[in-house]
């Protein structure tokens, strides 16, 4: 593992920005003060940013919070807005998994509905949520799909800590 002391001598960081830049020479291809890391894809179509140096591959969050912290996180790296590649300091927090699962903020794509908590049923729309405990806790029958999703919101806020909507 690097240490924050080593990161700091082969990267600079921008913690408005997110950004890495090289503070020295790491191939023949790339020059001091180039932006460091490359996009590798992750599933819904999105994009993490990932660093290699010294034979390594590091995700740029879990660098971010390195080089800011001094320390690795201790779980997860939760991108608050939920976009992958804003790897400002002030978007990123370190959460255990089902936090950061919590943070979720678009239908599965499974969904057909595409709303967030909610199905079609035979009477209505049902909302459901997945409280703390790990268990499905239902919501209600709902006339409209509308009615449904804000019973949710309002579910998700209450017994989500990790909710960011």
């Amino acid at each position: 593992m690097i240490t924050q002391t080593k990161l700091k001598e082969i990267l600079h960081y921008s913690h408005e920005t997110g950004i890495f830049t090289w503070l020295v020479k790491p191939n023949k291809r790339t020059c001091i003060g180039d932006i460091a890391g490359n996009h590798q894809p992750i599933v819904g179509g999105k994009y993490r940013i990932r660093i290699r140096f010294q034979g390594v591959t590091y995700r740029a969050h879990r660098l971010a919070w390195l080089y800011m912290t001094g320390i690795w996180p201790n779980n997860e790296i939760d991108h608050i807005d939920g976009d992958s590649i804003n790897n400002s300091f002030s978007n990123l927090r370190d959460v255990d998994k089902h936090n950061n699962i919590q943070n979720q903020t678009k239908a599965n794509k499974r969904n057909i509905l595409g709303i967030l908590g909610v199905s079609k049923v035979k009477t209505g729309y049902a909302a459901q949520i997945k409280i703390p405990n790990g268990k499905s806790k239902n919501l209600g029958i709902f006339e409209t799909s509308e009615l449904a999703h804000s019973a949710y919101l309002e579910a998700k806020r209450k017994y989500h800590i990790g909710c960011t909507i």
